[in-house]
């Protein structure tokens, strides 16, 4: 395969649509995926997305880094070594990469001159992902629900975001899929990300096990948000989660 014919796929993401799933996925079938002809670069310090990667790009643009990644290096350095003895199909995942701008797409390029970029993302709908945001800070904080001005980190045109990657990659390259499970190919998000974008079945593809990141039912939700009002430690907040997440799941 030539220059002109490799590939470089990055998933943005976006938040709350089921990308921390999607990556432990990737992690899980690594060797599956390079059967298929597909790098999923391992990147420590990262847990199984590439976060790394986007953050270097970002904090030269003076975006201060969200986590605590340890040793970050330049992007040169950081995409150098992702990309090293990759082949000729790339897919990086991480949601930090919905932040970048035009000129920073064209940055990821310069980084990886050798592959043509295509972008991969999923939306939920809007008032499903406020919901979402909600349900998830008020489950993993001390949050409440008055305090909440403005729970989205990001902005909910949508359109934005495919402008920013189409007029730098072109929109050939860009693959938009709903997050709407009744939608997804097979009935699950990994057998709809692998068809959809490689075209692949997701027969012989370990699925991870358990509810990554469950939600909490409306009732449990509630309690924890009274729970958080609740003049008490973020220690003694924190063992009511998983009590709580049990009897969620009974609900």
């Amino acid at each position: 395969m030539n220059k002109a014919q490799k590939e470089l796929y990055i998933h943005i993401g976006t938040h709350k649509t089921g990308t921390t799933a999607l990556q432990q996925f990737f992690t899980l079938n690594r060797p599956v995926l390079k059967n298929n002809g597909i790098d999923y670069p391992a990147v420590v310090d990262a847990g199984d997305g590439h976060h790394r990667l986007a953050w270097s790009l970002l904090k030269e643009e003076g975006r201060p880094c969200q986590w605590d990644i340890k040793n970050l290096k330049s992007s040169k350095q950081e995409w150098s070594q992702a990309l090293k003895n990759a082949g000729s199909r790339v897919l990086l995942s991480s949601e930090t990469f919905i932040f970048s701008k035009p000129d920073t797409i064209r940055k990821i390029i310069a980084l990886a001159p050798n592959y043509q970029v295509k972008m991969v993302v999923y939306f939920r709908r809007q008032d499903d992902m406020g919901s979402s945001v909600v349900n998830e800070v008020t489950k993993s904080s001390r949050k409440r629900w008055t305090e909440f001005k403005n729970p989205l980190p990001y902005k909910l045109k949508y359109i934005d975001y495919l402008d920013y990657w189409s007029q730098v990659i072109g929109r050939q390259n860009v693959i938009v899929r709903p997050y709407e499970k009744q939608q997804f190919y097979g009935g699950t998000i990994f057998s709809d990300f692998l068809h959809h974008v490689f075209n692949l079945e997701a027969n012989g593809f370990e699925i991870p096990q358990g509810n990554i990141n469950a939600r909490l039912h409306r009732v449990i939700l509630e309690y924890k948000r009274l729970i958080n009002c609740l003049p008490i430690s973020a220690e003694g907040n924190a063992v009511t989660l998983k009590p709580l997440l049990e009897i969620s799941n009974t609900l």
